[in-house]
């Protein structure tokens, strides 16, 4: 019988965020979580809705890298949130990611 090990990383998010109705200026929200090898970018940003913040938004769809509705940039880089593994994320910026709308 073989035992699967799921490794977790901490990880420090910065989250744009804006509210037409109450801020003046954009700001980024910091966020620090555990992350494990299975996640992908959109598993974060649910976590961020369910556990952390209930006003986050941000959009999805299929969550099978198709459609492109889940398109956000990560550290300046453009990627589909349901695609992108949080490990290979971190192998290429760290631990310190900033996440954003495209443009």
């Amino acid at each position: 019988m073989s035992t699967t090990t799921i490794n977790t990383q901490k990880v420090n998010f910065k989250v744009f965020r804006f509210n037409a109705d109450e801020d003046y200026l954009p700001y980024y929200e910091d966020y620090s979580m555990d992350v494990t090898s299975e996640e992908v970018v959109l598993d974060i940003l649910n976590r961020i809705k369910w556990d952390h913040d209930g006003s986050f938004s941000y959009r999805r769809s299929c969550r099978h890298g198709i459609c492109g509705t889940c398109a956000i940039k990560v550290n300046g880089r453009a990627t589909l949130a349901c695609k992108e593994s949080m490990t290979e994320m971190i192998k290429i910026f760290g631990n310190e990611l900033t996440i954003e709308p495209l443009k």
